[in-house]
């Protein structure tokens, strides 16, 4: 029991040094959901510079950021892991939540304040399959070695009653 729960933090602290996953996503060429995992980040690139644009981004029709002449307004359930890079037009979420999962859009807006276009996207969080492999794995050995340590203590018991049967 004791090396199976060694394993087991092991397991945990072995994934707690591991970097979390990063997921690169362009909303203007893909069509497929972008997949980030729970607890990693992602990378969306909305446009190539938005110096000059005025950018409403919503998930769900609710606006969660807004960014223009270079200052950016963030609701609070993003602030904290949620960054705009104006010169790459990239916009990155951290610390990626389930509740993260949902349908995403961008209105553009062009210096003059014209509206250009809608940037659609969806987010389909995953959980880290890493993670549970290695718990599965953790727990697969450890059913073998309750199974072997048993084996042993059956065929020790086997064997006891044969020599006391001899010594007699």
């Amino acid at each position: 029991m004791e090396k199976f729960l060694l394993l087991l933090v092991l397991a945990g602290g072995c994934h707690a040094f591991l970097p979390p996953t990063e997921t690169k996503c362009d909303a203007n060429q893909d069509t497929s959901p972008c997949s980030p995992v729970v607890g990693g980040s992602v990378c969306i690139k909305l446009l190539n510079n938005a110096t000059n644009y005025k950018l409403k981004c919503f998930k769900d029709d609710l606006q969660f950021m807004y960014f223009y002449r270079g200052n950016l307004d963030i609701v609070e359930a993003y602030k904290n892991r949620t960054k705009f890079f104006i010169g790459t037009g990239t916009l990155k979420i951290t610390n990626v939540e389930r509740s993260d999962t949902g349908q995403y859009r961008v209105e553009r807006y062009d210096p003059d304040g014209q509206r250009e276009s809608n940037i659609v996207f969806s987010l389909q969080v995953k959980e880290d399959i890493f993670f549970i492999l290695v718990i599965a794995c953790v727990a697969l050995g450890a059913v073998l070695l309750i199974v072997l340590v048993v084996c042993c203590i059956c065929r020790k018991k086997q064997q006891n009653p044969k020599e006391v049967r001899q010594r007699q």
